[in-house]
């Protein structure tokens, strides 16, 4: 008890400035072992204050202020929360924050209690350096302020956006009690999807519009499509300590299986010109079963001629995982050559050996690099980044690094369509690149009619509908195609890089 009378009057003082005329919580704090601990959560259970990590999200950092206040839909008319919210760090905007409330005399601190965590809180701009001093007094903790030293004048609000032309859809297709296949690049000519309790694949084909339905497989199996019609199919299973994959090629109504070596996984697997290749799983290359991107010809998987062999980091001994640690992928250009994308290049065919002709640049290991042919080369997704690739010269990022991908088809006249990663409800839902023109339109969530959070798992295009084809679920079931005309995309206001 005397530890709380030696700081009991400025520590009273400070309660009463944060919550004026709360008898109880005063006589609380008189009553606390800790009352510093007790003045943080007497104001939290009040909702005087609120915590939050210390790597919130701008948005949420402003939905926790507003708890802390009236109702006021144009109190943050001036953010614009889309440029800060992958980009700034919390404390960052912590002070971007605190200068727009203090244009309006409200004052935003943070009661610090030796943690990594954030107690926001308001008081009057004028009593910040009060809260401050009574603080210090009680040597029981510190106020933070994030409010400027002098009062700024009220930031002007955000401009009116400009109203994006009216997006002309066709009418979506549904398929309800069915489940969306995952994986970018098996949507790319139509939705791939399983109904049923044998869990067959089926696609829906961007023939027509409608789409036409086609029954591909009877069980559930991983799926590759190749040129003519042609598709590949695959599963694996444990037994005897070792992982089977039994891989059948389908070339119209004959199947044909072929056999593939024990700990050999399927991470990929593509069609190159005739030719199926498989990109080993992690496992894979760290067991030394395959130590390159393997070709089936003449009966036998072989590593293609040319290709670096790969070097698995060290493990453990009491290691279970493998963890990737290449990019690898196939990629076409706008010609038609084939590119394999491995260890950092590029490789083009040239007679029986494939010679590096391209640089890739770092990239984030990936058994699945989504790949879009364009004029002078290729693009693909790099982690959440798109990178453009043109013989001889190294791979560049080619959009805002705000703009955070999730997958990539072609679009029309030459542009390239991509998911985007939705941190808000407010953010576009893909994005058109113009890779001729170094442009690009961002796409309005409500052109695919997703609502709330709803994102894209998937994009399609068909040139000879101009339909930009959005590919998503409903609450994880009843995958859903949304079409949009190409012209209407064409027509969306630019930005240029």
């Amino acid at each position: 008890m005397a530890y709380a009378i030696e700081v009991a009057t400025p520590l009273l003082a400070l309660a009463t400035l944060f919550a004026p005329g709360d008898q109880p919580l005063v006589a609380a704090l008189g009553r606390a072992a800790d009352p510093w601990a007790a003045l943080i959560a007497g104001l939290e259970r009040r909702k005087r204050a609120i915590m939050i990590d210390w790597k919130t999200f701008p948005s949420d950092v402003l939905w926790a202020i507003d708890r802390l206040l009236p109702k006021d839909r144009t109190r943050w008319a001036w953010c614009d929360v889309d440029r800060y919210e992958d980009t700034t760090r919390t404390d960052r905007f912590l002070a971007i924050a605190g200068r727009g409330l203090a244009a309006s005399e409200q004052g935003l601190v943070s009661i610090d209690d030796e943690s990594d965590a954030y107690h926001l809180a308001i008081v009057p701009f004028a009593q910040i350096a009060t809260a401050q001093r009574l603080a210090r007094q009680t040597k029981l903790g510190r106020i933070d302020s994030f409010a400027p030293r002098t009062k700024p004048s009220p930031p002007p609000p955000l401009p009116k956006a400009r109203p994006s032309p009216p997006t002309r859809r066709a009418k979506q297709f549904r398929v309800r009690g069915g489940d969306l296949v995952q994986g970018k690049r098996v949507h790319a000519s139509g939705m791939v999807f399983t109904k049923g309790d044998d869990r067959g694949l089926q696609r829906a084909e961007l023939v027509a519009w409608p789409p036409r339905i086609r029954r591909l497989t009877t069980t559930y199996r991983q799926i590759a499509f190749g040129p003519t019609g042609r598709f590949a199919t695959h599963t694996s299973q444990y037994v005897d300590d070792a992982w089977v994959t039994t891989l059948e090629l389908h070339d119209g109504k004959r199947t044909t299986t072929i056999g593939v070596p024990a700990n050999l996984g399927i991470a990929d697997l593509q069609f190159v010109g005739d030719q199926l290749v498989v990109f080993p799983e992690s496992f894979s290359l760290h067991l030394g079963v395959a130590t390159a991107p393997l070709g089936y010809a003449g009966g036998r998987w072989r590593p293609l001629r040319g290709l670096p062999r790969a070097r698995p980091p060290r493990r453990k001994a009491t290691d279970t995982r493998y963890d990737r640690f290449v990019a690898q992928g196939l990629a076409r250009t706008r010609e038609g050559r084939d590119v394999i994308l491995w260890l950092e290049r590029g490789y083009e065919r040239q007679g029986a050996t494939w010679v590096p002709t391209f640089e890739l640049g770092r990239c984030t290991p990936s058994d699945e690099l989504a790949t879009v042919p364009v004029a002078d080369g290729f693009v693909f997704v790099d982690g959440e980044r798109l990178k453009h690739a043109v013989r001889g010269k190294k791979a560049r990022c080619v959009l805002p690094k705000t703009l955070r991908i999730d997958g990539a088809c072609a679009g029309p006249e030459g542009s390239v369509v991509c998911v985007l990663i939705r941190p808000t409800r407010q953010a576009p839902a893909a994005v058109i690149y113009f890779p001729d023109r170094g442009e690009y339109a961002l796409v309005p969530a409500t052109a695919f009619s997703l609502r709330g959070d709803m994102f894209l798992d998937a994009i399609a295009y068909s040139a000879a509908l101009d339909l930009v084809v959005g590919i998503y679920e409903h609450d994880y079931s009843d995958p859903t195609m949304a079409p949009v005309y190409g012209a209407s995309l064409l027509a969306l206001p630019r930005k240029h890089l």
